[in-house]
């Protein structure tokens, strides 16, 4: 027999979610006053936000820092669960273990990048739960790359869609089925394609990152079957069918152009007030710093930065506004008159060492080129060539990272020095033989001419990042000595 009865307001109740928001506030708040929890630090800001978890309707998700001491983790993690639960059953709510899962996240340095560790066997006994018996109960811990559901969303803390893209995929197939057995008049049929399959599809995609093959897979089972049975070819253009009314089309919206018209209202109408804005605005500090083009890098074009900075929501939201060439304005950023970014000249590194020289940037923590020089602009700071964190020219004026990146390697250092010397025709003295950076076209991010204003010489970029020189022909003129 339970030791407290089940009492509430019951399963279906009209009221229920603004009487969980009333219930839900102050166990939170208790886990907050006891330290329970995470913080975070926004780059720009740097205000406190201290964040338990994230509570919606019967799903919650609880968050804990860790050390590095294992054993005082288990007994920090096993202390949290034990106080959410404590908490429940004085407001007359329960747990079920088979509905409690265990992630436990972890990072570690290898070959120049950070990796997530895959499931840790570190706690040990188990994480335990106390159930509606009094009785303890394992709770399951799962992989860094597992996923749960949780409404609607198949969640994964490493951020992967496959398990997301085959539940919509499932969803569209069984919607396709039911479609083509069932005998439904055309209009029946077009608008069971527009008012239940897509509306299923559309909900999830605010917090998905799907890319855009993945969506295109998801989507074609809805149109192999629900095209013909509502009179249209089923191999119709796609950009007729995705096309609105306006132009003619048949006013379909494509699952990749929802997920990111989504994502970019909420960046644009965020007023920075409720944990979604906080944690957006974080994101978007840290994607600022990463690829070291401020905060008015959604303006550059993605495929030049994809392989420097971490997949997630805010970068794909970025794949998406370059994909459609969208322009995305922001009136905040300010260099104080520091020049060029660094990573503005990525596009004359080779690809496979990018990702090596932003690191070393990172490392470093400079930004613009002005930080690379002496004050004369002649010869590379020293520290900055032999890999040395530099002194900031102006005092408060580098934005600290949250955690000290480790060292980079010698292979990564290898590849700082030679773009350096590519970029700035810097010798192995580090004096500066061509200070002035190349002039491209900025309209067109494929040109492969480049003009030095200082040296008058024209460069064309070609096969296997080489260079051909061009130098202006001799405007003397050359008369024919006469008699």
């Amino acid at each position: 027999q339970q030791e407290v009865p089940f009492h509430g307001i019951l399963q279906g109740n009209g009221a229920g979610p603004a009487i969980w928001v009333a219930v839900s506030s102050p166990l939170l708040d208790r886990m907050r006053s006891e330290g329970f929890g995470i913080v975070i630090k926004p780059l720009q800001t740097l205000e406190t936000h201290h964040i338990v978890g994230f509570a919606f309707v019967d799903d919650c998700d609880l968050l804990q820092d860790l050390s590095e001491d294992a054993q005082e983790d288990t007994v920090l993690i096993q202390a949290n669960l034990d106080t959410w639960v404590e908490s429940l059953r004085s407001s007359a709510g329960t747990l079920v273990s088979e509905k409690c899962n265990l992630f436990k996240l972890r990072f570690m340095w290898k070959n120049d990048k950070w990796i997530m560790l895959q499931k840790d066997s570190d706690i040990q006994p188990s994480l335990t739960m106390m159930n509606d018996f009094g009785q303890r109960e394992d709770v399951n811990q799962l992989d860094s790359k597992d996923s749960v559901l949780a409404l609607g969303v198949q969640f994964s803390p490493s951020g992967q869609m496959d398990d997301q893209c085959i539940l919509l995929t499932q969803k569209a197939s069984a919607w396709s089925e039911q479609v083509r057995c069932g005998k439904l008049l055309r209009r029946d049929a077009w608008k069971a394609l527009t008012t239940t399959v897509c509306k299923t599809i559309e909900y999830p995609l605010p917090a998905t990152t799907l890319s855009l093959k993945q969506c295109n897979d998801i989507v074609r089972p809805i149109l192999q079957v629900g095209l013909p049975m509502s009179g249209i070819c089923r191999n119709i253009s796609r950009h007729v069918a995705f096309s609105s009314l306006k132009y003619k089309g048949l006013g379909l919206q494509h699952p990749f152009m929802v997920q990111g018209i989504h994502k970019l209202l909420l960046l644009l109408e965020s007023p920075n007030i409720s944990l979604t804005d906080q944690l957006i605005q974080c994101s978007m500090d840290l994607c600022a710093y990463e690829s070291g083009l401020g905060i008015t890098f959604l303006t550059f074009p993605f495929t030049n930065y994809a392989q420097c900075i971490t997949s997630g929501w805010v970068s794909s939201l970025w794949e998406f506004i370059s994909h459609y060439q969208l322009q995305v304005f922001c009136s905040k950023d300010i260099n104080h008159g520091k020049g060029k970014r660094i990573m503005e000249h990525i596009s004359h590194v080779p690809k496979n060492q990018q990702r090596l020289f932003n690191y070393c940037r990172l490392y470093l923590n400079v930004e613009f080129d002005s930080e690379l020089f002496t004050h004369d602009k002649k010869r590379i700071r020293t520290a900055v060539w032999n890999g040395l964190i530099p002194t900031p020219l102006v005092k408060g004026s580098m934005i600290r990272p949250p955690v000290t990146p480790p060292r980079p390697s010698h292979k990564a250092w290898q590849a700082w020095r030679t773009n350096l010397t590519n970029l700035w025709n810097v010798t192995s003295t580090g004096i500066v033989t061509r200070s002035t950076p190349l002039i491209a076209n900025p309209f067109s991010p494929h040109w492969v001419w480049f003009f030095n204003v200082r040296e008058g010489r024209v460069y064309q970029q070609i096969k296997d990042n080489r260079t051909q020189l061009y130098t202006p022909a001799s405007t003397t003129r050359r008369c024919s000595a006469r008699l």
